[in-house]
């Protein structure tokens, strides 16, 4: 059951309906469900993965928390950050590291005989790894107060209109519009539908549509210089097209429970420098990456 689907819309329109009928305290419990039936469907083998993933991260914000000293606060977020990025670099990494220390190996005469593994990527690890590092870093900074409620932390984890394509969102944003009582409103709806439309029309009739066109010239054994130059600016343009028709879909989804999603992308193309476009592109990832990469060394390298 994907986003483009006539089942997705069925059973969209079915939490959404039992949404506003089902009392406040007990809404988090549909989410969950709704986000683990949503991932079963795409991914079914790895819901232990991302059980394991929600309990442990859940587990270390309050170890973290509970420590009076920073440096133990510091020691406990290393831990936590350790083993998910053992996780999401087991899954993803690890044949890419395999093969490159075989190579190595056969070009030095070492022995290596470490096998290749057929590893499936899980869907969506990133995406819930990238939020449970922002969530560990900063519950370890003080930004963030470790959630106590099991079930309204899970639902953060697997928010199922966010979970497979971004954006990536911050624990001090979602959690607190999960716990709030939203009402039916008129505005929200209208405007959920509107996002979901355009983000159809982006998919099915511009990447969709793109996509043999471009892939035609690139896989021509002679395409002619023109014929490269188009076919680079509309694989640019399906690119955007597709990554941000998930995002459309997924705001608009968020919005028609009452939950506002961050933006993730702002009209690219128009920027006017590098910087500029990577504030325009898939801006949840781009922030993510400065605030939990790039100021952590470059603060790093000023105490030096």
């Amino acid at each position: 059951m994907t986003f483009i689907s006539i089942e997705f819309l069925l059973f969209l329109t079915f939490i959404v309906g039992t949404y506003y009928v089902v009392p406040h305290r007990y809404r988090w419990v549909l989410l969950l469900l709704a986000s683990y039936v949503f991932y079963a469907t795409l991914s079914v083998q790895f819901i232990p993965l991302l059980l394991i993933s929600t309990a442990f991260t859940y587990v270390i914000g309050i170890l973290i928390e509970k420590q009076e000293r920073k440096e133990q606060k510091k020691r406990l977020m290393w831990v936590g950050v350790s083993v998910l990025v053992f996780f999401l670099g087991w899954f993803k990494y690890f044949n890419f590291v395999n093969d490159s220390l075989r190579s190595f190996a056969a070009w030095s005469g070492f022995d290596y005989d470490v096998p290749y593994r057929e590893i499936v990527l899980p869907l969506a690890i990133s995406f819930y790894t990238f939020q449970a590092i922002s969530y560990v870093v900063d519950v370890s900074r003080g930004k963030q107060k470790a959630e106590r409620h099991y079930g309204y932390f899970s639902v953060y984890f697997a928010f199922f209109p966010q979970l497979v394509a971004g954006p990536i969102e911050r624990a001090k944003k979602l959690l607190p519009q999960l716990k709030t009582e939203q009402h039916l409103d008129y505005d929200n709806i209208s405007y959920g539908i509107q996002r979901i439309i355009w983000g159809f029309f982006k998919k099915t009739l511009i990447a969709d549509r793109l996509a043999p066109i471009v892939a035609s010239v690139f896989n021509s054994p002679d395409p002619t210089g023109s014929e490269i130059v188009l076919a680079t600016m509309l694989f640019s343009i399906q690119l955007f097209a597709d990554f941000s028709a998930c995002s459309d879909i997924a705001i608009g989804c968020a919005r028609l429970l009452g939950i506002r999603l961050s933006e993730n992308f702002k009209q690219p193309h128009f920027a006017v420098s590098i910087a500029d476009f990577w504030n325009r592109w898939h801006i949840t990832l781009s922030m993510w990456l400065r605030d939990y990469i790039f100021m952590p060394l470059a603060k790093g390298k000023k105490k030096r």
